[in-house]
């Protein structure tokens, strides 16, 4: 990714997206503790890196750790919304 001009950070970002778009078969069931748990494992992870960048500013750097904190809440409740027949 350094190649296309892209930050490590972002990069981060872009794989576990394209992970999340098609990661398991419909035939495979992953209950929603194995769902929540990974969550937050990529929650970390993403909040391990932002906090790893020590050039950004203060107060940007607190507004992208407010956005994945922001976007694990809303992975968890969509979660709660979905029912099998939805996926």
């Amino acid at each position: 990714m350094a190649a296309l001009g892209i930050a490590k950070y972002e990069a981060d970002y872009l794989i576990a997206e394209a992970s999340d778009a098609g990661s398991l078969p419909e035939s495979v069931q992953v209950t929603f503790t194995q769902q929540a748990q990974q969550w937050q494992t990529e929650l970390r992870q993403r909040t391990d890196a932002i906090q790893s960048l020590t050039e950004l500013d203060t107060d940007l750097r607190e507004q992208l750790l407010e956005q994945e904190q922001h976007r694990f809440r809303e992975r968890l409740l969509s979660a709660g919304d979905s029912t099998p027949s939805n996926r």
